[in-house]
């Protein structure tokens, strides 16, 4: 078994797994360069490093390559829907606390990562769910997104309306009363699909 099969099928039982405890993440094996991203990947603290500074020890956070970050908090700022990409690779739904963790990933600088943000945030990707309360933040998706989840649930309607690929009646409440509670996804798509209404 090769690397990459080992890989893959860690990507599946994780994924399987992170859906049946209904968990809104996923685990994607592939690079960056496979998955269609320009960003560069860069050198993370490790967990050792990450618990040491938790503690208060002295840890050094400089990159490995200063370049990279530069030429990252660039392409981030012309192409703000890679870093987006990124974060919903990884889950639908996001706030803006997602957006500033998947950044720090890939930026350092003060002014490159504020400039970031606020291209990542002032794009056209990005799609209100859920509006800002004094409670929690606002939840975004992405136009993508939004459409792939639009064309799942189209799908799911039409085979629920077949003879041979019917929808167990308790699948389909299941399913409504989780998407009840979470957004109201038919009228978002909506608003985001007209054309699918």
């Amino acid at each position: 078994m090769q690397l990459r099969d080992i890989r893959q099928l860690w990507e599946h039982h994780t994924n399987r797994h992170l859906v049946r405890l209904g968990l809104d993440v996923r685990v994607d094996h592939r690079s960056h360069l496979e998955r269609g991203l320009e960003i560069e990947p860069t050198e993370h603290m490790g967990v050792d490093a990450s618990q040491m500074d938790r503690r208060g020890l002295d840890v050094s956070r400089e990159r490995i390559d200063r370049k990279a970050a530069r030429s990252n908090a660039d392409l981030i700022r012309e192409k703000p829907e890679q870093v987006l990409s990124i974060i919903t690779g990884e889950t639908s739904v996001f706030d803006r606390h997602d957006v500033v963790r998947a950044l720090h990933r890939y930026i350092d600088d003060v002014d490159g990562f504020s400039n970031a943000f606020a291209a990542v945030m002032a794009s056209p990707a990005p799609v209100e769910l859920k509006p800002e309360t004094d409670q929690e933040l606002a939840r975004y998706s992405t136009r993508e997104m939004v459409e792939i989840e639009r064309a799942m649930a189209a799908s799911a309607e039409r085979m629920s309306q077949s003879l041979r690929h019917g929808v167990h009646r308790q699948h389909v409440d299941r399913g409504e009363f989780r998407v009840g509670l979470v957004y109201n996804v038919a009228g978002l798509i909506k608003q985001v699909v007209p054309s699918a209404v």
